[in-house]
């Protein structure tokens, strides 16, 4: 009987030292990217992208790209069909800041300007309306 005993306490401690504390945030209904009070610390890491990344939802991307084995050398362009989630008079995109980019096209138009903060690349486009379907083209090279 004591040897029952002792299982059964020892079972009893074992599970509740490796039980995990569970928190209920009361999150119900919202999806992980939803706004949530509780202060995280790596916030920092990922609040550097532009807002303007989700003002359109991207359905299709084309890369077009040269490499060489020999070098560290990129050039190239991508094709990004997307559909605009606000009304929408900057395009944003990311591009690494060592790479320079030759020219931007929007619904077949070129844009010469645009304004990068780091790796964020801002280009002030003609306004088109929440819904409605558009192509960009980047065109880049660089190390």
């Amino acid at each position: 009987m004591k040897r029952y005993l002792t299982i059964i306490i020892l079972f009893l401690i074992s599970t509740l030292i490796s039980a995990q504390m569970v928190e209920h945030n009361h999150t119900e209904g919202k999806c992980a990217h939803a706004i949530s009070k509780i202060p995280r610390t790596l916030d920092h890491l990922y609040n550097w992208q532009s807002k303007f990344l989700d003002y359109y939802d991207v359905k299709f991307y084309f890369l077009d790209i040269e490499v060489s084995n020999s070098s560290t050398f990129v050039s190239g362009n991508v094709t990004i069909e997307a559909v605009s989630t606000f009304d929408l008079d900057t395009l944003a995109f990311e591009l690494i800041d060592a790479h320079t980019i030759d020219s931007v096209f929007f619904n077949d138009e070129l844009y010469n300007t645009y304004t990068r903060l780091g790796d964020n690349v801002l280009v002030p486009v003609n306004k088109i309306d929440k819904g409605t379907p558009f192509t960009f083209r980047v065109y880049y090279h660089g190390d």
